[in-house]
């Protein structure tokens, strides 16, 4: 079966083996690789990863199969993927909150007002269930098969390793547009204002450790696979149940600028699939969102005033068109979307025009419109649990906190250093206890969720916990691993600069040269035990 789309031949290639494992059609359509040294080496740290996550249904000593042939003679169902859910933590207190708008598709409700039906019954029927369940899941979490790290914030963070000279050989500025962890935990995955995908191995050294040695370093990471766009990238994520033991299950979704929305192979780089969407003039219209829900069935992509919902196994240009316009506000592009994860039936969309919509499946109703009084927004996360909704803004210092069962008030915001426009990412530890975000001053900020909340303002807002100097210019990707107390760190902004003046003295007002601290960087962090007594008591304190 050919893939529609073309293969990308400027990649650099990974080698992978194959075996006949239970995906969605579209990703067993690709020629795969045969096995090499590094790919064997890559297993074995993905079964060391997988061993302390407790997935002891993998059995290392069977070599996966190099047969190829018959991988696509008959359909693959979608159900057959296991829907492992990631661990639950425990809501947060509840707060006395100002007045704040939540507007539904008939209307504003204000927070003193009664909350209207759609709410009350979303509440009842669908959120309040599946906190309750994943509640009770969290309190069995310590019996279950899933080991969750031990993150400590008491002592400084060490700085393992991290990548430099790779960004300093484009010959324009290479700043980076954020970073993720694989779902595996086996590498992570970066963007930059090169158009370029960078996939970066995690260092075999790190695998399984429990503590790390004061003052170790590892050597300067080095990308194992360079995926080229087309133009300007905006958005990408992994397919949720990507396992590099697994190299059909190895893929990742990006949208860039002028192109269809692309399914890549993380292990050759080559292209699987195209989700194609077109304007009313018959043209190529490129989402500017996208994100998988928790099984990968679906692929949910954002345009302007727009959602389309793609079927993973199916590309092409079959999907499902949600209209959002008429809504009681207007909702222009759509900016990010994510699925909640104790429910997937009940996902949230945001726009530039500082709105945030909860839509339920099966027919993707919009409930309610909640009311951003910030700057457009840039990123939005469910808690693990599914009780809360962060969100955060270009340009703006704050970070936004909704208790689900409470959809008519924030619950509490936290600041942050915000000045440009550029999307600064922020993560929860697996237990959603802990909030870390970077900011356009090179910081890293943590806070507390169980803190005892500030008062004084019309909005409670909760106190920064610690905070410590990652980079010498904008922190704006951050993501924190699942299975290790790793933390991955990307820098770098715009800087304007005039290069025909001699002087600052001739440049335009807007483009005169400035005294930054340039860094294009991604770095490894190590928020564990060391395996220093004196620090490990401390940390224990």
């Amino acid at each position: 079966m050919e893939i529609p789309g073309e293969s990308n031949d400027s990649c650099e290639v990974r080698n992978a083996s194959a075996a006949p494992f239970s995906l969605p059609d579209v990703l067993t359509d690709v020629g795969i690789a045969s096995t090499s040294d590094e790919q064997n080496a890559r297993t074995n740290d993905a079964l060391q990863s997988s061993s302390l996550a407790g997935e002891t249904n993998i059995q290392p000593s069977v070599e996966p199969s190099r047969e190829t042939s018959n991988l696509c003679n008959e359909p693959i169902s979608v159900a057959e993927l296991s829907n492992n859910h990631p661990q639950q933590g425990e809501a947060g207190s509840n707060a006395s909150i100002t007045n704040q708008c939540v507007e539904s598709p008939k209307g504003f409700v204000k927070s003193e007002d009664h909350t209207s039906d759609c709410i009350s019954n979303l509440n009842n029927n669908i959120v309040e269930p599946a906190i309750n369940e994943n509640e009770t899941n969290a309190l069995l979490g310590e019996t279950q098969d899933y080991v969750m790290p031990k993150y400590t914030f008491a002592c400084e963070p060490q700085l393992i390793t991290g990548v430099w000279e790779e960004f300093k050989k484009v010959p324009e500025e290479c700043f980076t547009k954020g970073c993720k962890w694989s779902p595996d935990g086996t590498c992570i995955l970066t963007n930059s204002d090169d158009n370029l995908l960078r996939i970066f191995d995690l260092p075999r050294e790190l695998h399984c450790q429990e503590f790390w040695p004061e003052g170790k370093t590892l050597p300067e990471l080095k990308s194992t696979l360079l995926i080229k766009e087309g133009g300007r990238v905006y958005d990408y994520c992994w397919y949720p149940f990507m396992s590099s033991w697994n190299p059909l299950s190895c893929c990742l979704v990006s949208t860039s600028q002028f192109s269809p929305v692309h399914l890549w192979d993380a292990y050759t780089g080559q292209l699987r699939a195209s989700y194609r969407s077109y304007n009313s003039v018959d043209e190529i219209e490129h989402a500017f969102s996208v994100a998988f829900n928790l099984t990968g069935e679906k692929l949910y992509c954002g345009f302007k005033k727009r959602l389309s919902v793609f079927h993973t196994a199916s590309p092409g240009s079959t999907c499902e068109n949600r209209n959002l316009k008429g809504l009681g506000r207007s909702v222009g592009i759509v900016s990010c979307i994510c699925v909640n994860p104790a429910n997937e039936n009940i996902y949230a969309f945001s726009s530039y025009s500082r709105t945030i919509g909860l839509c339920t499946e099966p027919d993707g109703q919009v409930m309610c419109l909640l009311c951003n009084e910030g700057g457009g927004l840039t990123h939005i996360m469910f808690s693990p649990d599914g009780s809360k909704l962060y969100a955060g803004s270009r340009n703006d210092s704050q970070l936004f906190c909704w208790d689900m069962r409470k959809l008519g008030n924030v619950l509490f915001t936290a600041e942050r250093t915000n000045n440009t426009n550029q999307r600064i990412y922020f993560d929860l530890t697996p237990d959603g206890r802990f909030l870390v975000s970077g900011s356009t001053d090179g910081l890293v900020h943590v806070w507390d969720t169980q803190d005892t909340l500030n008062q004084d303002s019309e909005v409670p807002f909760l106190p920064v916990k610690t905070m410590f100097r990652a980079h010498n210019d904008c922190v704006n990707g951050l993501s924190l691993h699942k299975q290790y107390p790793i933390m991955a760190t990307s820098s770098g902004q715009r800087h304007p600069y005039c290069p025909d003046c001699e002087s600052d003295e001739e440049a335009p007002p807007r483009t005169k040269k400035r005294h930054v601290h340039r860094e294009d960087a991604v770095k490894l962090w190590w928020l564990g035990l060391n395996a220093s007594p004196s620090n490990q008591q401390q940390s224990e304190d």
